[in-house]
């Protein structure tokens, strides 16, 4: 049975992440974009101490962590 086309595409998109979350670590360590960013949308959408948040397709987890440091030690993080 010949695979769907959106599994077809599901497949494309992860085989691209894997082949790219080095590369995307890497991008964040030399600028620091990825961080600037997550912190700047943290400010602007009152993201506080205490609230739960919710980081639906959280990549390497880079902004996760940042908004983690934003809500406190009782938010948890992606497994």
């Amino acid at each position: 049975m010949m695979p769907s086309r959106n599994e077809l595409v599901k497949k494309a998109l992860r085989s691209n992440f894997d082949a790219s979350s080095a590369d995307y670590d890497a991008f964040e360590e030399a600028t620091g974009l990825f961080s600037f960013l997550t912190r700047e949308l943290v400010f602007r959408s009152g993201i506080q101490m205490g609230m739960n948040v919710v980081d639906a397709g959280c990549g390497t987890g880079i902004s996760t962590a940042i908004v983690r440091e934003v809500v406190g030690t009782g938010a948890t993080s992606p497994a």
